[in-house]
């Protein structure tokens, strides 16, 4: 997919997440339109060959199965989109845009978006992982 493509999708997905009667459907279904949009971007980086640390591509080989679900979490995928948005351009828009789309009383403009990120990365205590 393209990053308009996924842009695209993304705000789809949203739509979607934001119409969605939590009751009706349970968190747990309104919480798949999360982790599909940010799916599509940690494969837009994984198929650019963007890795922070091996992750993910070469820590899929090397970590056991048994404790992949463990490691994989979805704090580690947008710890490195965070990341990755500190150095690409493009992932910093999709990340923004992702987080805009479903988030968007939360979000202020993009510089704001990046020194929040930039903030948080630097704190000790943000992010819940114990890095790559």
């Amino acid at each position: 997919m393209t990053k308009e493509q996924i842009k695209n999708k993304i705000e789809v997905l949203a739509k979607q997440y934001h119409q969605a009667d939590e009751e009706e459907l349970g968190f747990e279904i309104i919480y798949l339109y999360e982790q599909e949009a940010l799916n599509c971007i940690v494969q837009f980086c994984e198929s650019k060959g963007f890795l922070i640390n091996g992750f993910p591509t070469h820590k899929r080989l090397i970590i056991p199965e048994e404790e992949q679900e463990d490691y994989f979490t979805d704090e580690r995928f947008q710890y490195y989109l965070d990341l990755l948005s500190l150095q690409i351009e493009d992932i910093a828009e999709l990340n923004y845009n992702y987080q805009k789309s479903f988030w968007p009383d939360s979000m202020g403009t993009f510089d704001e978006f990046m020194a929040a990120i930039q903030f948080q990365i630097n704190s000790a205590n943000f992010y819940e992982v114990d890095g790559f």
